[in-house]
């Protein structure tokens, strides 16, 4: 089984617990992010974020691959990743 969460630039948040909730149900997860949104954002953006929840998830012995992309612009559909 494979999921793919979206709008996980940040290790506190709904989509990191979501991506963590899915592998310890036994997921493969598939995530998004897109730094420079979190970079624009008041709380800044969470350097590392991603690669830290691809680990935590390989705990549960689940695949992950941490994808960023802005899924708010036409040019990311097709991008060789996407």
């Amino acid at each position: 089984m494979l999921a793919l969460v979206t709008g996980v630039g940040r290790r506190i948040g709904i989509g990191s617990a979501v991506a963590e909730g899915l592998a310890s149900a036994g997921w493969d997860v598939a995530f998004t992010h897109w730094t420079p949104y979190d970079a624009r954002m008041p709380w800044g953006s969470d350097d590392n974020a991603a690669d830290d929840l691809s680990k935590r998830l390989a705990e549960p012995k689940s695949a992950s691959i941490a994808i960023e992309a802005d899924l708010g612009s036409p040019s990311t559909r097709g991008r060789p990743g996407c």
